[in-house]
């Protein structure tokens, strides 16, 4: 027994997750970046503040003269700044540490410790985070640096001190507020891709429907475009492909229904002359050679067709290759024009031809025979009572122009655009007095296009019909 295939979520639902997971990713940010990462981002901001004021400071003084340091502390950016000379000494007045931004300023042990860390380090200045003994929360950023006189010997310390103000009390504001954003986030959100996959899917669904139906054979469905361009281009796209399999499948019908009387034709007239042969001329030569004659005409009909359709399906599949070079195709409209002189003689077909001597061209010489051989053959089936045909092939300055012309009903502009397609005949009524296999213009259309060659057809509708074609002069 088999197991019913697991259906893929459709596009609804794939929208809303991923909206979901991006709206979490969003959060996920906002509570690292302003929560758990909170603390150290502003410590190494105020790290960077002294480091900078610092490194100026430092630069300022090396560039003047070091005896004119003051040996005070001052506030410079909301940080405590002070010179310390080389034994330590140099601490802030009474009047200062009475100010509450000075109260918690650098012990005299403390301040042992780090000079004696910036001589151990090898380097100009230290910053470091200090902790009070008394309360953790309580710390202080201690930037300490050397300056130097113009011998390169230690004048003095420049001490930054700057507090860490606990971020206790930011953070739980900031919780509470990220709550509501992460509420406001979320809702939006689902909103957003409520209303964006509905609009979305809608059209592609109908899209889906309607492929469906052309799926089970109903060509002229029609698909609608959907407020975005890739949906627009689409249902264009399927719109053209299902005009496109309409004309198709009628030309398959029409094809089946044209190839079946085609073979059904000439099988029948073989199969009844051969019965003739039996049970009539079996004894009369005359009568025998005639019906045999039949089957023979009858066969090379057939043989005919097979052959067209098997050109055509190599043309068409693009397996036929084209070998190019120089020929006279002079000389082969002239040998074109000589295999139907049995029309001529015997039909009463008046052939006018007007053909210049030695005209070379590039091509392939076969098929362009082929090529010249089916647009006379079209002509001589189609053209008018007095059964004229005028052939003309002559230098057109860089190219070579061959038309041949019949005075026929004619064809109408919506017939001109189709009459190269595979057994579409513009006119139901018109006969075809000789053998041919009903693909013969799709024949040409399809070596002239191999050859990049210039052609088509002129034509009104009850004056006749030029087919042409042209090609590049050797």
């Amino acid at each position: 027994m088999k197991s019913d295939k697991i259906k893929k979520p459709g596009l609804v639902y794939n929208l809303w997750w991923h909206f979901a997971v991006f709206s979490f990713v969003i959060i996920l940010i906002l509570w690292l970046l302003q929560i758990i990462f909170f603390n150290g981002y502003y410590e190494s901001m105020k790290i960077r503040e002294a480091e900078k004021l610092g490194n100026e400071l430092t630069l300022s003084y090396n560039s003047t003269n070091v005896s004119d340091i003051p040996s005070h502390g001052i506030f410079r950016h909301g940080m405590i700044v002070r010179n310390i000379n080389p034994d330590g000494s140099g601490n802030v007045p009474d009047r200062m540490i009475n100010e509450p931004r000075m109260r918690g300023h650098l012990e005299k042990r403390n301040l042992d410790i780090y000079i004696d860390k910036l001589n151990k380090s090898g380097k100009n200045h230290i910053v470091e985070i200090m902790t009070d003994d008394f309360r953790e929360t309580n710390k202080n950023i201690v930037y300490l640096s050397k300056i130097t006189d113009e011998k390169g010997k230690l004048h003095s310390y420049i001490l930054i001190q700057t507090p860490l103000t606990p971020t206790d009390a930011t953070v739980r504001v900031l919780k509470s507020q990220l709550i509501i954003v992460s509420l406001i986030i979320v809702l939006i959100s689902i909103l957003i891709s409520f209303f964006l996959a509905r609009n979305l899917s809608r059209p592609i669904i109908k899209i889906k429907d309607a492929s469906l139906k052309m799926s089970s054979g109903d060509f002229k469905v029609r698909f609608e475009e959907g407020g975005y361009r890739e949906i627009d281009e689409l249902a264009g796209a399927l719109n053209y492909t299902a005009a496109e399999l309409s004309k198709n499948e009628a030309l398959r019908r029409d094809l089946i229904a044209n190839v079946s009387h085609d073979l059904r034709t000439p099988l029948t007239i073989i199969k009844s002359y051969g019965e003739m042969i039996i049970d009539i001329s079996g004894e009369n030569r005359a009568k025998r050679e005639e019906h045999v004659n039949v089957i023979i005409n009858e066969a090379d009909r057939l043989s005919l067709l097979v052959n067209d359709i098997l050109d055509l399906s190599k043309i068409e599949s693009g397996t036929l290759e084209l070998e190019m070079k120089e020929f006279n195709i002079s000389e082969a409209v002239m040998k074109v024009c000589e295999q139907f002189n049995g029309a001529a003689s015997f039909e009463g077909y008046d052939f006018n031809i007007s053909i210049e001597d030695n005209l070379t061209v590039t091509g392939n010489d076969a098929r362009i025979t082929q090529v010249i051989y089916n647009l006379v053959n079209n002509a001589v089936n189609y053209t008018g009572e007095d059964k004229k045909i005028f052939i003309r092939l002559y230098d057109n300055k860089s190219t070579v122009r061959f038309e041949v012309t019949d005075t026929g009903s004619g064809i109408s502009e919506e017939d001109k655009k189709r009459v190269w397609e595979r057994y579409y005949r513009a006119s139901k009524n018109n006969k075809r007095e000789t053998s041919g296999s009903g693909i013969g213009l799709a024949i040409v259309k399809n070596i002239l296009s191999l050859h990049k060659a210039d052609f088509g057809v002129e034509s009104e509708k009850g004056s006749g019909s030029t087919f042409w074609f042209e090609l590049i002069k050797a």
